[in-house]
C-alpha cells in the first residue's frame, strides 16, 4: 500500500536534485496567527516614538515633493491602501514611498533647503538634517525593498559635506544648536531648593534620580519597584530594564544611589520619602508599581512632565539660572551632562572613567565592554560623589540615617504604615523594597525640620 506520499511521487517531484534541493509542488505559506506572532516581536524591534518620528519625517519630505515637484512626486510616492492605514505601521500618514525609485537629488534638494529654524532662522544641525535620510532608510528596511545603489552611493558623500556646511555655519553664529548645556551641581542644588519650597514633589524625586543615576530622562520614565532593591548596608541600588544603547539590557549595570545627611536639598532619600508618601494614593492598584508613570499615561509621558516643570521652573528663576547656562540651552538633558561633568572633572581624585562610563551606559567599545567589567568599588564612590558628598571630607564615608529597629517596633510599622501603606501592601511581598523604604523613612525623620 502507498503511503500519503508516495515513493514514486517524491522521485518524480524530486528528480534531478539532491534531498537538500527538493522543493514541493506547493509551498505552504505562515499561517495567519503565526505571522501575527513574529510581527509582535519584531515590535520591539524600535520604540514606537522613535517609529513615528521616523514617518513624520518621511511624511514631511512628501510634502515637500508633491508640492515643488508634483509630476516626480506621482512616480515615487504612492497612497496606502486601507488595510495599511489601519495597520498602524505608518502611524497618521496616508502615503509612502516607492523606495527603489527614489531618485537622490531630490532628497538632497530638500535637506539642503529645509535647512534653517522657523522660530530663530538659523540653520538646522546637522543631526538634525541626517535623520530625514534616516527615514528613508527605515522606511526601506520596513517594507524590505533595497534603496538604488547610486542613492546609497551619493548620499555618503553628501552627508560628509552636510557636516563641514554646518561646522562653517557654527562657526558664523548661524547654527540652531540643540545640544543641553551641562546643569553644575550648584545649579542642581537651588533647581532642587525651588523645586521644595514650591512643593514640586514629583519634580525633585525624578530630577535627583536623574542626577544620581547620570541618566536620560527617558530612563528613569518606566523606572518601577522591580528596578529598586537594597544594595550594601548604606545605599540602595537602581538597575535598568534596558538603556537606549542596550534595548536587550544585557549590558546595563546597578547604580548605586546614596543619601546626603547634610543637605536636604540634595538628599534622594529624602525626596523619595516625601514623593512617595505624598503620593501614596497612585500606588493603590496592586498594577501599578511603576515609580512615576501615572495609571493611564504611556510610556515617555512622566518624563514630558517632568521636563516641562522643570523648564518652566528654570523660566520662573531665569535671572539666576542664566548665570549657569545658557536659557534656550536648558534641558532636562543638561542633568546628564552636569552630573558626567561632575565627576570626572569637579573632584581632584575622580572615579575611574570605566566606572562613570558604565553608569552612564555609555559603551566604551568593543573589547573593553567585554573585558572592563562593571565593578562595585568603582560605582560606590561614583555614587557618594553624585549624592553631593566631598570625596576630600572625612565625612565622605557617612552612613545614611537609619533606625536601630525595624518592623517589630510598633512605632516604625505605624510610621511605615502611614507613609507608605500601599505600597507596602501592594508591593512588599513581591519586591524586597522593606529596607529600602525603611531608609527613605529614617532620612524624612532625619530632615523632619
Amino acid at each position: 500500500m502507498d503511503s500519503p506520499t508516495s515513493t514514486q511521487d517524491l522521485s518524480e517531484a524530486g528528480r534531478n536534485t539532491t534531498p537538500d534541493e527538493y522543493v514541493p509542488n506547493q509551498i505552504e505559506e505562515l499561517r495567519v496567527e503565526h505571522a501575527a506572532a513574529v510581527a509582535k516581536t519584531k515590535e520591539h524591534e524600535m520604540k514606537w516614538r522613535s517609529k513615528t518620528n521616523l514617518r513624520n519625517r518621511a511624511k514631511k519630505i512628501m510634502d515637500w515633493m508633491m508640492k515643488e515637484y508634483p509630476e516626480r512626486a506621482k512616480i515615487w510616492i504612492r497612497q496606502l491602501t486601507e488595510d495599511e492605514m489601519q495597520s498602524g505601521k505608518f502611524y497618521k500618514n496616508k502615503h509612502d514611498f516607492v523606495y527603489d525609485k527614489i531618485e537622490v537629488a531630490f532628497i538632497q534638494a530638500f535637506m539642503s533647503s529645509e535647512v534653517r529654524s522657523k522660530s530663530n532662522g538659523k540653520q538646522y544641525s546637522e543631526r538634525h538634517v541626517t535623520k530625514f535620510h534616516n527615514a528613508i532608510v527605515y522606511g526601506a528596511k520596513q517594507a524590505e525593498v533595497n534603496l538604488p545603489y547610486s542613492y546609497t552611493i551619493a548620499m555618503k558623500t553628501f552627508k560628509i559635506s552636510l557636516k563641514k556646511e554646518k561646522k562653517k555655519a557654527k562657526q558664523d553664529g548661524e547654527l540652531d544648536e540643540e545640544e543641553a548645556d551641562p546643569i553644575s551641581s550648584t545649579l542642581c542644588t537651588r533647581l532642587c531648593e525651588w523645586m521644595v519650597e514650591e512643593d514640586l514633589s514629583f519634580v525633585w524625586a525624578f530630577s535627583l534620580t536623574q542626577w544620581a543615576c547620570m541618566a536620560r530622562s527617558a530612563s528613569i520614565d518606566p523606572l518601577a519597584w522591580h528596578n529598586i532593591e537594597p544594595g550594601l548596608s548604606d545605599c540602595v541600588k537602581v538597575t535598568y530594564d534596558m538603556s537606549k544603547a542596550d534595548g536587550t539590557g544585557e549590558r546595563v549595570s546597578p547604580k548605586h544611589m546614596y543619601d546626603n545627611p547634610h543637605d536636604y536639598r540634595c538628599c534622594w532619600f529624602l525626596s523619595m520619602c516625601v514623593y512617595l508618601s505624598l503620593n501614596s494614593d497612585k500606588f493603590e492598584d496592586k498594577d501599578q508599581d511603576s515609580l512615576f508613570l501615572l495609571k493611564k499615561e504611556k510610556p515617555g509621558q512622566a518624563s514630558s512632565r517632568y521636563c516641562k516643570a522643570l523648564s518652566q521652573l528654570a523660566t520662573k528663576h531665569n535671572e539666576i539660572v542664566k548665570e549657569f547656562v545658557r536659557m534656550d540651552h536648558f534641558h532636562a538633558h543638561g542633568n546628564r551632562k552636569g552630573a558626567a561633568t561632575e565627576s570626572s572633572c569637579g573632584v581632584t581624585n575622580p572615579p575611574p572613567l570605566v566606572s562613570i562610563l558604565q553608569r552612564g551606559e555609555w559603551s566604551i567599545g568593543q573589547v573593553l565592554d567585554i573585558y572592563m567589567k562593571w565593578a562595585a568599588q568603582g560605582d560606590t564612590y561614583l555614587g557618594r560623589i553624585l549624592a553631593g558628598l566631598d570625596p576630600d571630607s572625612l565625612e565622605f564615608d557617612v552612613i545614611p540615617p537609619h533606625f536601630t529597629a525595624g518592623m517589630e517596633n510598633k512605632f516604625i510599622a505605624e510610621a511605615m504604615k502611614r507613609c507608605f501603606g500601599n505600597i507596602l501592601n501592594n508591593f512588599a511581598d513581591k519586591y524586597a523594597i522593606t529596607d529600602t523604604l525603611l531608609l527613605f523613612l529614617a532620612s524624612g525623620v532625619h530632615h523632619s525640620d
